[in-house]
């Protein structure tokens, strides 16, 4: 096994305004991993799941941007704001030897396949989809079921950028911070949509079609289901499909579980309170400060739907984020906290 060498160049800035009160600090970067210790599965056969190897070079380039600000600040108000901005994209140049393709990560039920392909993108997601139309419409066959495309590229785990935004509020000894935190773009395939889809669990399995009737009532009563495209010549379906049956048959493509993992949250919420340090001083502290706490507070923006689109299936490693089976949402976390200076 090869250390891994990394070679960075990067071009910064960093601008202060107004006495300190506005400041911009841009860094950008061009880095060269070779010998990139990666996990590689193996034949179960060998006894083993993966091993471990050194894949050749991957180039990364990015931009990251941090603001900081002052708005307002008397004599016993302040405002500050930390606003931060990132954003990086990669590209595999070379793997083991004559290998073209490392398997990353397979999705549940295999549906997905996770990739690193030279020429390509860390984290590109390959799989089966839908054949669309020239006028952007999914194309189905005579009995309205959507024609399977064969396996192609259907997005990457990574996000498009990262970033977030900090309040923090000073009046006098009390302390009040909010943090904002984004992560935009990037894709994520849902089993938990799939099975909810194909079990009739989900909402989107109820409600009435263009008929204005229940679609899981029966077709000769004017219900089922209409699936959203158009035959090959470009007219719109217009067969009518029993739920039940369709539910199972028809959405086994991946394409159709991937969604947009982007999101914003409102991550965290401090109010601290400095006691007066005539007070802990006859106590022989030099300060104390008290706050409570809450993270993970609210879920303000998603393009997701059934899932928080920040947890993964798997663990915590990079390329098990493109999917997420029967997850839980982001724990919420309240607390007090005591900081105590001697």
């Amino acid at each position: 096994m090869v250390n891994e060498l990394i070679t960075s160049k990067e071009l910064g800035l960093d601008l202060k305004f107004f006495n300190n009160r506005l400041g911009i600090d841009v860094t950008l970067y061009n880095s060269v991993a070779k010998n990139q210790i990666l996990s590689a599965p193996v034949s179960p056969t060998s006894g083993y799941n993966t091993q471990i190897i050194n894949a050749g070079q991957v180039d990364n380039k990015g931009v990251e941007v941090v603001l900081n600000g002052t708005p307002i600040q008397t004599k016993d108000f302040s405002w500050d704001l930390t606003a931060n901005y990132g954003t990086n994209t990669s590209e595999i140049i070379a793997l083991n030897g004559d290998i073209k393709r490392l398997e990353l990560f397979k999705t549940e039920g295999n549906q997905i396949n996770v990739v690193a392909d030279v020429g390509g993108s860390y984290g590109d997601m390959y799989g089966k989809g839908f054949v669309y139309h020239e006028n952007g419409k999914p194309i189905v066959d005579a009995n309205g079921v959507p024609l399977t495309s064969e396996i192609k590229k259907l997005g990457n785990l990574m996000p498009d950028w990262i970033g977030g935004l900090n309040n923090s509020f000073t009046y006098k000894s009390i302390n009040l911070s909010v943090l904002i935190d984004a992560k935009i773009g990037g894709d994520v395939y849902s089993r938990t949509n799939q099975d909810g889809w194909a079990t009739g669990a989900l909402t989107s399995t109820v409600g009435l079609n263009p008929n204005g009737v229940d679609v899981r009532d029966p077709i000769a009563d004017g219900g089922g289901y209409l699936f959203d495209g158009v035959f090959e010549d470009g007219t719109p379906n217009n067969v009518y499909k029993d739920l039940d049956s369709f539910r199972w048959n028809s959405f086994a493509r991946a394409e159709r579980w991937l969604y947009d993992a982007s999101y914003v949250k409102l991550r965290q919420i401090t109010l601290s309170y400095s006691l007066p340090k005539t007070l802990i001083s006859k106590i022989g502290l030099k300060g104390m400060d008290l706050s409570i706490f809450g993270r993970n507070l609210a879920l303000l923006y998603k393009k997701n739907e059934n899932f928080d689109p920040e947890v993964s299936n798997k663990d915590a490693s990079l390329s098990s984020q493109g999917s997420e089976f029967a997850s839980n949402p982001s724990a919420r976390n309240i607390g007090f906290r005591a900081k105590i200076t001697f």
